[in-house]
């Protein structure tokens, strides 16, 4: 039998949680004005209606107590439920006759584990008190949302775990299960960042959705904003505003990579972020310039267009360009000189630079010297920002591009001293 003092502890655990969760319940009984609602001493007995029947159940052999008393409540706030509903009057809600079932439970637990309790009855305070922007935030999802969640889960919690944890081809470069992380999770973050450039669109204007957006791709916020650009009328301002966005698009890139690569390899990505943090800053300011020369505010026709950016054919894809690249940076590595992987990287940095960063951190988890993976990394910030530079080039109008030719060259040159 545990100590008097355990027990009491556990007993007034079990009593602050439910009354953490009945002050939640008490102001929405307040605001809803539904007198007949459990509020705060309800939960708190409740809770301490679960701690008593643990403690029984435990130290005097009354099995099947707790059960009898979740039951009980269940039965009875579910009769309440349904008395209300017949007749047609306002009482408590369904879900906090379900947190009321959970307060019994998470007095039980704080029996046993006071922590976890705890932890639990923020959880389920959270859900509660956020009632109105989850509700918002389930309407604002469009169907495709839905499912491309559904396949992000099936990625992660299904497929991910069948895969061979071991290297499955003769140079021993390609690991499946390392491989399949590798794009869930670089899919996850894309579909995150998806989801907040469409907030920060609807709530904010074009510069936070280009800032949002370019957790996705900045190289993809470049193209929309180029082809907004080569609609406008000849307008300086106008086009210094997309310019601006374009700017800072492109800082979150240089904040983004290099927290991606210290998700593999931490002294690498400090050692990338050393060096591309602080142009991530240049554009920042080069963006606040141009805005305050544009003299406009940002509104939402200037957001860049979003498609949802993950599907599980573009996942098998990306895996597939990542395995190449995993596969040749391993082969440069062995069977060339050091001095060769700059090549590659530049060569694969014209299309996305994060592929190529997570092969290069990868590789330099097991190299003795990292410095030539680092430097691979450098060498495809180069590339991509060259590339992104081009499309503004080709698809933009002079007016659009011309002020981030002096971006591009304060970008690259301090990259090209660090080489």
């Amino acid at each position: 039998m545990p100590d008097l003092s355990t027990s009491l502890l556990g007993f007034l655990a079990a009593m602050l949680i439910g009354a953490l969760i009945g002050l939640e319940r008490e102001r929405h009984k307040s605001e809803l004005a539904e007198p007949e609602a459990p509020g705060v001493r309800s939960f708190a007995i409740a809770a301490l209606s679960g701690a008593t029947a643990s403690w029984l159940q435990q130290n005097h052999a009354f099995p099947g107590l707790l059960l009898t008393i979740c039951s009980l409540v269940a039965i009875t706030g579910l009769l309440q439920f349904a008395a209300e509903l017949y007749h047609h009057r306002e009482g408590s809600s369904l879900t906090t006759q379900l947190a009321l079932i959970m307060s019994v439970l998470l007095g039980a637990l704080a029996m046993d584990s006071r922590h976890l309790a705890a932890a639990l009855a923020i959880c389920t305070m959270a859900l509660l008190a956020y009632k109105r922007p989850l509700h918002e935030a389930i309407e604002s999802l469009h169907e495709d949302d839905v499912y491309a969640a559904a396949r992000l889960l099936i990625v992660f919690f299904i497929i991910l775990p069948l895969l061979p944890q071991h290297a499955v081809d003769p140079w021993g470069a390609i690991n499946p299960y390392q491989l399949g992380w590798l794009v869930a999770l670089l899919s996850g973050l894309s579909f995150a960042g998806y989801l907040a450039a469409r907030h920060f669109g609807r709530t904010q204007g074009s510069l936070l959705t280009s800032l949002a957006a370019a957790l996705v791709s900045s190289t993809a916020v470049t193209l929309s904003l180029a082809r907004q650009s080569r609609r406008l009328a000849a307008n300086e301002r106008e086009h210094l505003l997309l310019a601006a966005n374009a700017a800072a698009a492109w800082g979150v890139m240089f904040v983004r990579l290099p927290l991606v690569v210290a998700l593999l390899d931490p002294h690498l990505g400090l050692w990338v972020g050393i060096r591309e943090f602080p142009l991530a800053l240049l554009c920042g300011l080069f963006a606040l310039v141009a805005l305050r020369r544009s003299q406009q505010t940002t509104h939402g026709s200037n957001a860049p267009e979003l498609r949802n950016p993950f599907s599980l054919l573009e996942a098998l894809q990306y895996a597939f360009f990542l395995a190449a690249l995993l596969l040749i940076a391993h082969l440069a590595n062995t069977y060339l000189s050091p001095r060769a992987l700059p090549f590659v990287a530049a060569i694969a940095g014209l299309t996305d630079v994060d592929p190529i960063s997570v092969a290069m951190a990868q590789q330099a988890l097991h190299a003795v010297d990292p410095s030539p993976f680092a430097e691979a990394i450098l060498v495809a910030t180069i590339s991509n920002s060259v590339v992104r530079f081009i499309i503004a080039i080709v698809i933009g109008q002079k007016r659009f591009f011309l002020p981030l030719l002096g971006l591009l060259l304060a970008i690259c040159l301090p990259l090209l001293a660090c080489l």
